[in-house]
């Protein structure tokens, strides 16, 4: 189907549901459920809070359908909604202790910055997510869910994290991540800059705790690596089931690990 034709398919879905036909919304939003799961989940780092989330923005875009402004994509109007029930999403968790379903780690030492468990997410979902398209869009889509990454962009602050999904993930145009951020072009491109050299900031570097596979992560400064905090990976048949994150630089040594150390670290010798 052609993007014009597409539109015209969502023009008139968007019509049939706004005169309250609930089948006509179902068919307007199915085509962006599974990529707003997937985004939701990038932010948060739980599938059941993606969930969660993803039921919150159904929600709101049915009771607010009327406000869609018909120059943009409902597409783009979706992630917006999304995006921020995310960011909501983030500071409620911040205000109160959520019920844990397993290991609480610690408060983070870092001002701005969450530690939280991060689960895996179904390769089935993956497939779904990319379709039978072009091998590099399956490979991207691999990238940008693997826990490799998503431990990293947990480290970095929920705005920061956002924009980096937003432009980099997703391929969102500067104008539009700031129409969904409802801030300005020159504040989303600062704030990108900001997120891609905090990622370029952090190393992980491999260990083992509890009989766990486990990463320390390095914060970069200057010409030298300081220890931030450590991640234990949860092994259930033999897959990863959970990363754990451990704010506590005082824990390296324990694990034979510089505190300080020359860029890039490594293990100490």
């Amino acid at each position: 189907m052609t993007s014009a034709a597409q539109q015209e398919d969502e023009r008139v879905l968007l019509a049939r549901a706004r005169a309250g036909d609930e089948d006509a919304f179902g068919l307007l939003v199915a085509p962006y459920l599974r990529e707003l799961h997937a985004h939701c989940y990038r932010m948060l780092g739980s599938v059941h809070d993606a969930e969660d989330v993803l039921q919150e923005v159904l929600v709101r875009a049915w009771r607010y359908l009327d406000t869609f402004d018909e120059r943009g994509r409902v597409r783009g109007w979706l992630y917006r909604i999304a995006t921020n029930r995310c960011l909501t999403a983030r500071s409620r968790a911040a205000a109160a202790p959520a019920v844990s379903r397993g290991p609480a780690p610690p408060p983070s030492n870092v001002s701005d910055i969450e530690v939280a468990a991060l689960e895996p997410y179904p390769d089935e979902w993956l497939r779904e997510l990319a379709g039978n398209g072009d091998p590099a869009a399956r490979y991207e889509v691999r990238e940008s869910v693997q826990l490799a990454f998503l431990t990293v962009i947990q480290l970095l602050p929920p705005r920061q994290r956002a924009v980096l999904l937003l432009r980099d993930v997703l391929a969102f145009p500067a104008a539009e991540t700031a129409h969904i951020l409802r801030a300005s072009e020159a504040a989303v491109n600062s704030t990108l800059q900001r997120a891609r050299a905090a990622l370029r900031a952090y190393r992980l570097v491999p260990t083992r705790a509890n009989d766990q596979p486990a990463v320390a992560a390095y914060m970069r400064d200057g010409g030298i690596g300081v220890a931030y905090g450590m991640m234990v990976l949860t092994i259930q048949a033999g897959l990863i089931g959970e990363i754990t994150g451990f704010a506590d630089p005082s824990l390296f040594p324990l694990f034979g690990l510089l505190q300080q150390t020359p860029w890039p670290p490594g293990p100490e010798r």
